[in-house]
């Protein structure tokens, strides 16, 4: 069960979202409404199959948006201002 949720969640955040998405979902509330959409979107089968309340891919998708907004714009910023990463990879360790 959990592998399946895991495989729908790799698929929706990094599979079918747009490096354009990936960049500006932490600045930009439409890409992030867009990424959120398409997650939640990868989790509704699963959701399904496995009899789960569509409640949780909704609030899994909820607590996901506020990690994209808050947590990685730091992060994302500092790629945008780095294109070859060098502040990406001093951020991350």
């Amino acid at each position: 069960m959990i592998l399946l949720l895991l495989i729908s969640h790799f698929v929706g955040d990094f599979v079918l979202q747009s490096r354009k998405i990936a960049t500006t979902k932490s600045s930009n509330l439409s890409s992030l409404l867009i990424h959120l959409t398409i997650l939640f979107c990868s989790l509704i089968p699963i959701s399904l199959y496995l009899k789960i309340s569509l409640f949780i891919p909704l609030l899994y998708c909820i607590l996901h948006g506020i990690q994209d907004w808050f947590i990685n714009l730091p992060i994302i910023k500092a790629y945008q201002n780095d294109m070859m990463g060098v502040n990406y990879v001093k951020i991350i360790q």
